[in-house]
């Protein structure tokens, strides 16, 4: 847990001597500063995970020193060391979010500890989140990204079959040409099938209609005999 680093901040050395001697054989990266601007160094130069303040400081106090990581280091959890005194002087800025938790003073060892447990499983569950979020964000964009792809990919083969289609239909409009079957006088469609013309006609145009009859040459082919008996009768 040595990469979970935590900063202590106040202006009297004998606060700091005894967090040193609470916390020599913590499991954390301790840190500590005489003020809130020393503080701000340090945020500058490494991660702080948790950061614990005192309020009555010169120049920069707690209250400044919290709204300031706040907005700038959101993901840092605040604590406040307080006096028994104070207490009730936190609770408003417990509720508005400007600090995690307090220790209060003077310092107990086994509350110290058990402040600092907390605030760092608090710290490791918002992270697992943001990362979680992360992944899902990036799930999300994954899949948004193939679905486009999907729509490009289906859109680009319903304009090939339309562009297809409309050249088939321009050229048989330019030739006229139909293939006609020399012995079933079958009419070959677009989609490479045979079709009795009547029906081939009736699709191209829906309107037509029929009327049958036979031609002489027909008519010569399938009744000969009538045409011999009807001569030898006008004979």
């Amino acid at each position: 847990m040595k990469n979970i680093h935590i900063l202590f901040v106040d202006d009297e050395q004998s606060a700091l001597n005894s967090l040193y001697r609470i916390l020599r054989k913590s499991p954390y990266s301790v840190h500590f500063a005489n003020s809130g601007q020393d503080a701000l160094k340090i945020m500058e130069m490494q991660p702080v995970h948790v950061l614990v303040t005192d309020m009555k400081m010169p120049e920069m106090d707690g209250l400044a020193l919290l709204r300031h990581v706040k907005k700038n280091y959101p993901e840092t959890v605040r604590l406040v060391l307080s006096a028994y005194t104070m207490t009730a002087q936190l609770l408003p800025c417990i509720n508005s979010g400007e600090i995690f938790r307090f220790i209060t003073k003077p310092m107990d060892r086994d509350e110290v500890n058990a402040k600092l447990n907390e605030s760092v499983d608090y710290y490791l569950l918002q992270q697992e989140r943001r990362n979680r979020l992360i992944e899902l964000q990036s799930e999300n964009q994954e899949l948004a990204l193939a679905l486009e792809r999907k729509r490009i990919i289906e859109q680009i083969q319903s304009d090939a079959v339309e562009e297809l289609e409309q050249e088939l239909t321009r050229r048989t409009q330019l030739t006229g040409f139909i293939s006609l079957c020399s012995g079933c006088k079958k009419v070959r469609t677009e989609k490479n099938q045979w079709q009795e013309i009547e029906k081939y006609l009736h699709r191209k145009i829906p309107q037509v209609d029929f009327s049958h009859g036979i031609c002489p040459d027909c008519f010569r082919r399938l009744y000969p005999d009538f045409l011999d008996t009807l001569a030898q009768d006008k004979g």
